[in-house]
């Protein structure tokens, strides 16, 4: 399954300050012609003991500050998770500004890679072992720092809680809500600001381990991991062509940002179909489709996605609700679309697709098309694309 990355801050980690020093009270010298009135003794004091000319000391008070960290530019680290609730292994790599996440479902044996660019705000996803069925292409946030850290753990509303040790690492411990209505804690190497684990409490109590790291290598990674295939480059964009039809005459992709120009400059109905690569089949079932209308590019919300054995998907985070009864006739009305938005169309255990999508309005209703190849393989590739000509008919012919 194709995901979002979660939605991502500066990460934070604890640091424990000295804020106040002990207090001293002068004492004034006593008249020499004075004598000192003798007090009686304290309680357990000894009989005749000279009281103390020290003043007690001021308890010396220890304030919790949070330090910007950022993460090494160079690490592999290896972990489990089962963050989207379907277990499995995911290994990233980072040289400078590329960050490379590596995952691989135990349950489906679905193999993704996402290629970050932090340097340009960018992020690339293809499945394996077939790179050249599509990719997708999407930007992430200008504040992060380490976008595979910041995709394990949300910090925006996460507090200092105290310090701990798992395995050779002492580690930070954060906690925030989580999305579930329960609580979020993860666990942050002190040095490197890597994250070793995260446990999410369910308002009934119940444990879940989402992410635990098994090894963290601080070493330069080579250049070949972080190549991408050419479905991913800037010329072909979303994915490789599409076999037979549509024609790129007839069809513009619909999640490259368009120049301003007459199809963007008024809103329009869109009219969403699933279709089939080549014959252009409507297809009417077999897939579940959620949006979201209230989306910022600048910073995208955190989507979580609940998977059953069975492939129903449920969707929270942000503003995505599922619109899979809304379509009629294989047809998705979203009646003045905004600029921009995103869409999810999930395809069971076949898996997943998603997109930001850029409005472009050919007319006062403007068809948009995703063309799957293999509706039970989405890592055959699909694409997102804009009808020019504005047609309602379902076959969309150029």
């Amino acid at each position: 399954m194709i995901l979002r990355p979660l939605v991502l801050c500066a990460l934070l980690a604890p640091a424990l300050l000295q804020a106040a020093a002990a207090q001293t009270t002068q004492q004034t010298d006593k008249p020499a012609d004075k004598q000192t009135e003798k007090q009686p003794d304290k309680p357990g004091a000894k009989p005749g003991a000279k009281p103390s000319d020290k003043p007690p000391a001021a308890p010396v008070v220890r304030e919790t500050v949070m330090a910007v960290i950022s993460a090494p530019t160079a690490y592999r680290i290896v972990a489990t998770q089962a963050r989207f609730g379907t277990p499995g292994a995911v290994t990233a790599y980072r040289s400078g500004d590329r960050v490379l996440v590596d995952a691989i479902s135990d349950r489906s044996g679905r193999h993704t890679r996402t290629l970050y660019d932090i340097a340009a705000h960018t992020r690339f996803g293809w499945n394996l072992p077939n790179s050249a069925g599509g990719c997708t292409r999407a930007a992430f946030p200008s504040d992060t720092v380490d976008p595979f850290t910041a995709s394990v753990f949300d910090v925006a509303d996460a507090r200092f809680v105290g310090m701990d040790t798992l395995r050779a690492w002492n580690a930070n411990v954060m906690e925030a809500p989580a999305s579930n209505g329960g609580t979020a804690r993860a666990w942050f190497d002190t040095v490197t600001n890597l994250p070793l684990k995260v446990v999410v409490t369910a308002p009934h109590g119940t444990q879940q381990t989402i992410f635990e790291a098994t090894s963290i290598e601080l070493t330069a990674q080579p250049d070949a991991i972080f190549a991408v295939p050419p479905a991913c480059s800037a010329a072909q964009s979303n994915a490789a062509p599409l076999p037979a039809k549509p024609t790129s005459a007839g069809y513009t992709p619909a999640i490259e940002q368009p120049a301003p120009g007459p199809e963007t400059a008024a809103a329009c109905t869109v009219l969403f179909r699933v279709v089939r690569a080549g014959s252009l089949e409507l297809l009417t079932s077999g897939f579940q489709t959620a949006i979201d209308l209230a989306v910022d590019p600048a910073r995208p919300p955190r989507y979580i996605l609940g998977v059953t054995p069975e492939g129903h998907v449920t969707f929270a985070g942000g503003e995505l609700h599922e619109v899979t009864e809304e379509f009629h006739n294989g047809v998705l009305r979203i009646e003045h679309a905004p600029a921009q938005f995103e869409i999810d169309t999930e395809f069971g255990n076949g898996g997943s697709a998603h997109a930001l999508v850029y409005r472009r309005c050919y007319g006062p209703e403007t068809t948009l098309l995703f063309v799957v190849n293999n509706p039970e393989q989405l890592d055959q590739g699909g694409q997102w694309l804009w009808v020019r000509s504005g047609r309602r008919v379902a076959a969309a012919q150029p």
